[in-house]
């Protein structure tokens, strides 16, 4: 049996699958271009996506598929799921845009004709955006700073703050920084309400009196690697609600980062940098 989510969406077959229960959810990234915020959120999924689902079961040999909505649910949702292009932030599109499109094409002129554009408007936010970074001039020209952000596989604003951290000698906490901010953070929420606030004490105990969820974030992850190298990560993690698997994940994106960030050659020796200097340096992707 299979309890569907989009998962099971993909070419994966499993022989001895005869039954899938598909709940007709699925965690979707959804991206504000008003507020310039990103989220996840729980949205139904598409006609196209639940046939998919279904056919997990019995793929080689009959099966049922338990749909966990109505039939009138099933008719109101759409054909086929929405475009990533039309539900993510456009800037790290829009750099990587320059370097395909023809020199007299604008930006939101060539995404224009994908198959399915974003609109005109949010394509030229994101292009304005990117000019109060400094990363396009006013021709729309990629600057010396929007090269080396191309080389950078993250986004925009957080990849500014990187290239400040290397200049303000404190890359290793601002690149934990970072490649959490970009991810998700470390913390897991428990369902029990005494364990919710057991969770907020230790959240707090972590921030101390820095009073930001960045500096929260860079204790958490060295307190996690000292665990971790001490032996005792399990039980580190456990006790302070912490997930074990977005560390690893934040780790193995940090790793990723510095191997490009050497080879693009901003970074030639090893250094964890001044813990003071990294306070204002998530600043300097805002503008």
């Amino acid at each position: 049996m299979i309890l569907a989510t989009n998962i099971a969406e993909t070419s994966l077959t499993i022989d001895d699958v005869v039954h899938v229960v598909d709940c007709g959810k699925v965690k979707e990234k959804s991206f504000d271009a008003f507020s310039n915020i990103s989220m996840l959120r729980c949205n139904w999924i598409s006609r196209a996506s639940s046939a998919q689902r279904a056919g997990r079961a019995g793929r080689c040999k009959p099966g049922i598929a338990y749909h966990l909505f109505s039939s009138t649910r099933y008719k109101n949702m759409a054909p086929y799921q929405v475009a990533e292009m039309l539900r993510s932030p456009l800037q790290e599109l829009c750099l990587q845009t320059k370097l395909l499109a023809p020199s007299n094409t604008g930006i939101a002129d060539f995404l224009s004709l994908a198959p399915e554009p974003p609109s005109f408007l949010i394509a030229r936010n994101a292009v304005q955006l990117l000019k109060q970074m400094d990363a396009l001039d006013d021709s729309e020209d990629l600057t010396e700073l929007g090269h080396h952000l191309v080389d950078i596989p993250i986004s925009p604003r957080l990849g500014k703050m990187i290239i400040y951290s290397v200049m303000l000698k404190c890359l290793d906490p601002v690149l934990t920084i970072a490649c959490t901010l970009a991810y998700k953070e470390p913390f897991v929420l428990p369902i029990n309400s005494s364990l919710k606030r057991a969770a907020a004490k230790v959240r707090q105990r972590f921030g101390a009196e820095s009073l930001s969820d960045h500096m929260t974030y860079l204790r958490v992850f060295q307190a996690w690697q000292k665990a971790r190298a001490d032996g005792i990560e399990k039980s580190f993690c456990e006790k302070n609600f912490v997930s074990s698997a977005t560390m690893e994940m934040i780790l193995g994106m940090r790793s990723l980062l510095l191997g490009q960030l050497r080879a693009s050659g901003f970074v030639r020796a090893r250094g964890a940098g001044d813990i003071r200097t990294s306070t204002p340096t998530p600043t300097a992707g805002l503008w």
